[in-house]
This record gives C-alpha cells, structure tokens and sequence, in this order.
C-alpha cells in the first residue's frame, strides 16, 4: 500500500461506539487539515454544475461537468432516474469542463423504461450486503483489467437487492432498491438523527468504522470533514436498514489494521482524474480514492458470505449471418440452429451474458465492432472470441480486441496462439473461456 494511505490510516482514531440494533457505530477522528476542494454530486446538480446523463447502456452513465469545480461521486451511491436507477460503481472526481464515462449497475431490475435523460443523486446509497457484493466483484475486475474495467457482478447486485427489499417487506414491481428506504423512513430517521448526533460529539469526524453482529464491517473515511458530514448519514442509514441480532465484539483497531496492511493495486482514476488503489487482505476488500496526494475517500468491506445469486447467466453465440441465445450449460462451439433469430437474441441479452463471436477468415475490426455495439447497448460486455477458424488475425483487428474491456480468446491454433499478445488471457476451449468469467 502506499505510504499516503498508509499515514492517512494511522491518522484516524476510534472513539467510543455509538451502538444500535447490534451495529456499532465508531466515530472515525481525524485533525489533520482536511484535502483538496472538491464538491458532492448531489451539490454539483443542486447547482446546475453537473449532469448525469442516461446513455442507454445498464453498466454506464455520462457526467457532463460544466464548471470550473472538481465533483466527487462515491461509491455505492445510488442515482434516480433515466431509464433505470442506478449505484455507482467506484469512487471518482469529474474534473472541470469534463465529460466523464461513470461505470454503474442497475439496482432497479424491473424498469428499462421512460424518456427521461438525466438522473439526480437519490440521497442513499446501497444496503451493505449490495455494496459488499458490488465492491468484491469490482476489485475483480479493476485488478482483472489494471483499471480498463470496473465491471461488477450484476447477477449478484440483483440478488442482494432483493433481499434487502424482501427483508424490509418492501419488494416492489421495478424491484427498486429505493422502496426499501421509503418503506422505513418513518423507523430510520430519527435513529439516522440520533446516531450522528452521538459520533459528531466526538470531535473532527471524518469517518465511522461500523462493526456488527452479524460479521460484516466497514470503514468509511474522507479526507475533507465537510464531506464527512453530509455522507456520514446515508452510510448510518444504510446500515440501520439492515438491523443485526446480537453482540458486537471486535474492536475497530482490528479493521483499520487491515486496511493498513492490505495489498493494493493502484490504477488510474475511473474519471481521468487522481489515483484509485484497490485493496484486499483475507474477508476484506476495500478502495482509496487519492487526489493530490490526499486520501480523499476510504472505502473497506468485510464479509463471509459469497454473493448471493441466481445462476442464469446465458451465453450469446454470435454466428454468421446470425446469431443465438443459448444456456450458458449448452455447449457454446454447436451449431445454432433452431435458436431464435438476431432481433429475438439481441432483445434477451442483459448484462449477465457472455457474447461468444466465433471469427470467420476476413473479419476485420469494422466487422467485429458491428456485431458487439448492440450488445454493449444492452449492457453485455463480456466477450469471449473463438479463433478456431482462423489461421491468421491482423494486427488492427487483434488492436481492437486487446482494447475490449472484459475480453478473453479460445481455441487459437499453435500459429495463431503465437502472434497473440502476452496480456491477452488464452484457453483451449470456449467452453473454458466462459467459465473464467463466471469463476466465483
């Protein structure tokens, strides 16, 4: 880990618990100056400042920065609106004047809908089982790619939505995370209220280290007490949403011992601006978002559990002149006749999928564009790329490939397989290239 992280961690002190329905709450304390100037999402929108534009893709939004501020957007905040409601996927500062591609998910399953182009920041962020699981999945993707993805495991994001809308009996037609917060609003602001008024007595506030019961934790930190103040409530409601039986029992020492000594891989912020370090060590998995040397947001997760989910990912073949929907325990290198036609595939494909594009001699990177744009209009951006039927790829089309952002190729020849650049992951079989994006 970097030595900026490192002093940021060894800066926070833990003062006494405020505890609720098994949910420690310790005010994180912090007196250094706090970091550079930087404004909210929701303050940059409130102001005219920023947009978020729906782009029609599940997995991606648009900010349009048209002002001379640097905005910061978390993650696990959820934004309402567009077409879906959405969470974001990562930590990152839209610069000024900047137009700024924002990786998300869908926390809204039942709804791909409406006209609407912009979204607003909603006030909440996901339940802590949502951004466990959304959290676990991007690491894997950040370290998976070296930061040209930030993809997270939507199956999984679906299935933990659901239950926390099932366990605050609030499960609705769209399957909207929000309704969970709306059905409870009556029971969680004034514990909201009372929690953050007990931490904000403790001092200089600049995180909270949450331990509950049930096993899960988190460390929530920022390097600018300001914006501790106005998010410290949304990640206390967050965890009020989720009531844990029993007794806490771990010191938050423990927690901060963790991140301290955590392995990090540091990538290039996901909005062009700062530095993302991605954290891991044993059940943790964490963030730092770094802005002129300055920690500005700390983000960790502890959980045993894997994420809960269904096991309905599909693989799209993708034949000429056609192609299918198939399941994914199907073998993918069989013929696709009887398979419904483009239209009708095209229509099923969701971000679970995997596309399987089997290369024919002659396709070049136009081609192959073409054929993959739909489905990244559908949020479908895993992509498995079959060179059994090839004896040779030219050199802007394997540009182009090693450009995709969650990619893998299979079934290369030996005279294939040698000209493939090194960083491309390589298997045997199509059958072994889908199943290293569904490994757990």
């Amino acid at each position: 880990m970097g030595s900026d992280i490192r002093s940021f961690v060894d800066s926070l002190r833990a003062a006494d618990p405020v505890v609720v329905d098994g949910i420690a709450f310790y005010p994180l304390l912090h007196d250094a100056p706090d970091g550079p100037s930087v404004i909210l999402l929701e303050d940059s929108i409130a102001r005219g400042l920023l947009e978020v534009r729906e782009t029609g893709r599940v997995n991606e939004l648009e900010a349009h920065n048209s002002s001379a501020e640097t905005v910061l957007l978390l993650e696990g905040d959820i934004v309402q609106g567009g077409r879906q409601n959405r969470v974001i996927n990562t930590t990152l500062a839209v610069g000024p004047h900047a137009v700024v591609k924002i990786p998300a998910s869908c926390v809204e399953r039942g709804r791909w809908a409406g006209d609407a182009k912009h979204f607003t920041q909603s006030g909440f962020m996901v339940s802590p089982s949502v951004k466990a699981s959304l959290k676990r999945s991007v690491h894997d993707s950040v370290v998976m790619t070296l930061g040209k993805s930030h993809a997270s495991d939507q199956s999984a994001v679906w299935e933990n939505t659901s239950t926390s809308l099932n366990e605050t009996q609030s499960m609705n037609r769209t399957e909207d995370h929000l309704e969970a917060y709306r059905a409870k609003a009556v029971d969680l602001d004034k514990q909201v209220a009372d929690v953050c008024a007990a931490m904000f007595r403790a001092g200089a506030v600049a995180g909270v280290a949450v331990v509950r019961a049930d096993k899960r934790a988190a460390v929530e930190a920022f390097g600018t007490k300001s914006i501790a103040a106005k998010v410290l409530p949304r990640i206390v409601r967050a965890h009020l949403l989720a009531p844990a039986k029993g007794k806490t029992e771990d010191a938050p020492s423990k927690f901060l011992e963790d991140v301290r000594e955590a392995t990090s891989t540091s990538v290039a912020g996901a909005g062009g601006v700062g530095e993302e370090l991605r954290l891991s060590r044993a059940r943790m998995k964490g963030l730092a978002f770094v802005l002129d040397a300055v920690t500005l947001h700390l983000s960790a997760d502890w959980s045993d559990e894997a994420p809960a989910r269904r096991d309905h990912t599909q693989t799209v073949i993708m034949r000429r002149p056609s192609f299918a929907v198939a399941p994914e325990a199907q073998d993918a290198g069989k013929a696709s006749e009887g398979k419904p036609s483009f239209a009708d595939a095209l229509a099923r494909a969701t971000p679970t999928d995997i596309a399987v594009v089997t290369l024919k001699e002659g396709m070049d990177a136009a081609k192959l564009e073409a054929k993959l744009a739909p489905l990244r209009e559908r949020g479908c951006t895993a992509c498995v790329i079959n060179l059994a039927n090839v004896k040779a790829v030219d050199r802007a089309l394997l540009d182009y490939v090693r450009a995709l952002p969650r990619v893998a190729i299979a079934a290369a020849g030996p005279e294939v397989r040698a000209t493939l650049p090194p960083e491309l992951r390589v298997f045997d079989s199509v059958d072994d290239a889908v199943r290293s994006f569904r490994a757990p």
